[in-house]
């Protein structure tokens, strides 16, 4: 695929087809914004006729949008023409922990051997193919999640929760590479692995860990930290590894979260931009010195 070429992590030296932005909806500002919207705008002066792919045959994709906009998501996937099927859209009161219930749901009625699920709107496909899987098979796990540089959520209280500061530190222990922090906005896993881990997923309750003080009532923003899935995947993670493991090297999934590493995101940007970006630094200093 064309489109793929301006996406290089020189750090692992791989080139994902799946990028994340998390927080980017939410209007998050800064380096990992603006890194976001120049992908977005190669991606979309890319003729639509370099970006067809296809899809594996035994591959689902699920993703979730409770709003009558398309989401980013959606459009590129229909620009590769490739299926999907989206879940929630008959939700009125949506909170991210009703991501389990709802592939708990689905997952029983999915036939295809591999299974897919990616955000909505912070989420753009540049290649769905074959490599997908066979990075998850090269992997040697039955589910591959997003990776990032920052752990989250962290507490609102540095001496509150210690098990999310347990989870971050095995997180970074078994990882292989720079994004050793499980992101539960994209993954790809086998679909009878998929429905035992979000079985049990589902009948989980962080309020329980609350009760006994593991876990803190509220989380970065001061949101209930049930209402947030990725408390629940932290918890099961150290629990199903190494079933379970984080893209640490990029091979799918690129995510732009952290934004104080900018070693990663300068990378990541293309070559021809950081040397445009270079230049102008060095005709503005010129020009306040002959002021």
């Amino acid at each position: 695929m064309h489109c793929v070429r301006y996406i290089r992590c020189h750090r692992t030296r791989t080139n994902p087809g799946v990028v994340h932005a998390p927080g980017t909806y939410n209007n998050y500002t800064g380096i990992r914004n603006s890194l976001w919207e120049s992908i977005i705008r190669r991606w979309q002066r890319d003729s639509e006729s370099d970006q067809i792919a296809h899809k594996p045959s035994n591959l689902t994709i699920l993703t979730f949008n409770t709003s009558c906009e398309k989401s980013i998501l959606e459009t590129s996937l229909d620009r590769l023409q490739i299926e999907y099927a989206v879940l929630g859209k008959a939700e009125t009161d949506w909170c991210n922990r009703k991501k389990i219930d709802y592939l708990h749901q689905a997952l029983s009625t999915i036939q295809t051997e591999y299974v897919m699920c990616c955000d909505a709107f912070d989420v753009l496909v540049l290649d769905m193919s074959q490599r997908c899987i066979t990075a998850l098979q090269e992997s040697q796990c039955d589910l591959l999640f997003n990776g990032g540089r920052a752990f989250y959520p962290k507490s609102v209280k540095r001496n509150e929760g210690h098990l999310l500061n347990e989870w971050e530190r095995f997180e970074k222990s078994v990882a292989h590479g720079p994004f050793c922090f499980l992101n539960a906005g994209v993954w790809i896993g086998r679909t009878a692995f998929c429905r035992r881990f979000f079985q049990d997923a589902h009948t989980r309750d962080v309020r329980t860990l609350i009760d006994q003080g593991l876990l803190p009532a509220r989380i970065q923003g001061s949101r209930p930290i049930g209402e947030s899935e990725q408390v629940i995947m932290h918890w099961m993670f150290r629990e199903y590894y190494p079933a379970v493991r984080v893209d640490s090297r990029a091979k799918i999934f690129i995510n732009l979260s952290a934004v104080s590493n900018l070693w990663i995101l300068r990378r990541i940007v293309p070559r021809w931009r950081r040397l445009r970006r270079i230049t102008k630094r060095i005709f503005v200093r010129i020009l306040r010195k002959v002021r």
